[in-house]
């Protein structure tokens, strides 16, 4: 081996980051993700210390023309609990707003957007909202909320408008760019393209807070879906449990273990791209392309990492009680040693978990929502009535099932497992043909019997009914129908 020069290991977490097509691996809240693309797409934010004074209870009273405490001080504090119950996403450790939901462009904030909002509203408008007719439309569409919404009006002559440059290319994009995920790519051209257009179809009728609420919700259900297609070997599948303290206990069993095993798969994704990146360094330095003994394994105690201080130390106390055991295998322990320096409670892996997460409660599919509860796939009464919504106003053509009756149940289940892999039940063909698949054995082992299926299928139809999302003309017959 020679010893002149010495490779250098890759940061792995930009590097799971971009195989994942994730622009930051970070907590975020999904309002700001939204917030965040859609002032790239109108390219404005805004100066929002104006908008904050008003939670300055010594300076608040400057902003009000012709101030009498008698009179405005009271009117200030409720405009403050108002403002905190409709409008502010996340808080300063004082408390204090720190961003809002963007009723108007100017409401998001231009100071470091990076740290604030994760950049993560790149993958939005450059995948999910790729085509020029959805850009349009929802432009047209979030401009509207400035006349529209009661806050928007409020607050607008506090605010002071600041241009965005064009935004960056996100992670994403690059991947399907590069051609890296055809699949993928095919999705986001087809399915998503057709619910996007859909969503601005199904919104006009909608209030603003509906339509950014059933926004986020889309976007997250997106992000999600797309994160787990990267995540995946084949398609990916999730079964989902209807929500309700009405749910069978052996589909809550198989909802835990299905977001169980997704979750795993970050850890797996984190080891393939270490033994990629081992891969690219070992070649980068001629003389350091065999791992063939333990001898050499010893060497890489010494080879630096990309990143901090404390994952490098952790990798070569790691690599060098690998090198002292004579029965290790060289190879497999290096990379052993590279994906547990990386997996720490704060890494990686467990980001990519927590954006699993976040995207899934905010589109309605994991939860409960109560703190440190357990997590599952379950469909709460937001995802019903978003897919549901969806499906009423999709075009008869664009509904992926044999079904006659496009608004049926039944297609309507046939289509959410086309679209998105989700099972609620497996009495459907095309549902129990898709997963004969070979490659999907370790998630078929996870899901419930077909009774158990029967039982949360007929849960989701009482679902409907108590959300008045179905109109029956016979106890046989029944179709979607939003008002």
């Amino acid at each position: 081996m020679t010893t002149g020069a010495t490779p250098q290991i890759e940061n792995l977490t930009e590097t799971l980051q971009r195989h994942l097509g994730l622009q930051q691996a970070q907590t975020f809240w999904p309002e700001d993700l939204v917030a965040d693309a859609i002032a790239r797409l109108v390219r404005r934010r805004g100066n929002v210390e104006r908008v904050r004074r008003l939670w300055d209870r010594d300076r608040a009273h400057e902003l009000v023309d012709g101030f009498r405490p008698e009179e405005h001080r009271e009117a200030l504090d409720r405009l403050r609990r108002v403002l905190d119950a409709n409008l502010v996403v996340q808080r300063q450790r004082d408390g204090s707003p720190k961003t809002f939901r963007p009723f108007l462009p100017e409401l998001v904030t231009n100071q470091k957007i990076g740290t604030v909002f994760r950049e993560l509203g790149r993958t939005a408008i450059d995948v999910l909202w790729r085509d020029d007719e959805i850009k349009k439309g929802i432009e047209t569409l979030v401009r509207g909320w400035r006349t529209r919404h009661p806050l928007a009006l409020a607050l607008a002559p506090l605010t002071v408008g600041v241009d965005e440059p064009p935004s960056q290319p996100s992670n994403l994009a690059e991947l399907l760019r590069e051609g890296g995920d055809a699949a993928l790519k095919q999705w986001g051209e087809t399915v998503v393209r057709q619910d996007w257009i859909t969503w601005l179809r199904a919104a006009r009728g909608l209030t603003v807070d509906e339509q950014l609420e059933t926004m986020t919700a889309l976007v997250c259900l997106h992000l999600h879906v797309a994160l787990l297609s990267r995540l995946a070997s084949t398609r990916p599948i999730v079964f989902l449990a209807v929500a309700g303290q009405d749910m069978d206990r052996a589909c809550a069993r198989s909802a835990y273990n299905v977001y169980g095993f997704w979750g795993e798969r970050a850890y797996q994704a984190l080891r393939r791209v270490a033994s990629e990146a081992i891969d690219r360094a070992r070649m980068l330095v001629p003389g350091w392309e065999s791992l063939a003994t333990i001898k050499e394994l010893a060497a890489w105690a010494a080879v630096p990492i990309k990143g901090p201080r404390s994952v490098n130390e952790r990798f070569h106390d790691l690599v060098s009680g690998a090198a002292a055991d004579p029965r290790a295998n060289a190879r497999d322990a290096l990379i052993d040693a590279l994906t547990e320096a990386f997996s720490t409670p704060s890494g990686v892996v467990t980001k990519v978990r927590d954006f699993l997460r976040g995207t899934g409660r905010a589109a309605g599919i994991v939860g409960p929502d109560a703190y440190r509860a357990r997590k599952r796939y379950q469909l709460d009464e937001r995802a019903i009535e978003l897919l549901a919504r969806l499906h009423v106003h999709r075009p008869p053509d664009e509904v992926a099932s044999a079904e006659e009756e496009r608004l049926g149940i039944d297609a309507f289940l046939d289509d959410l497992f086309h679209r998105y892999g989700f099972v609620v039940t497996r009495e459907r063909g095309p549902v129990r043909d898709a997963l004969r698949g070979e490659g999907l054995r370790p998630i078929l082992r996870l899901l419930p019997g077909d009774e158990a299926m029967r039982r949360n299928r007929a849960l989701l139809e009482r679902r409907f009914d108590e959300l008045r999302l179905v109109r029956r003309y016979s106890d046989a017959s029944a179709v979607l129908h939003v008002v």
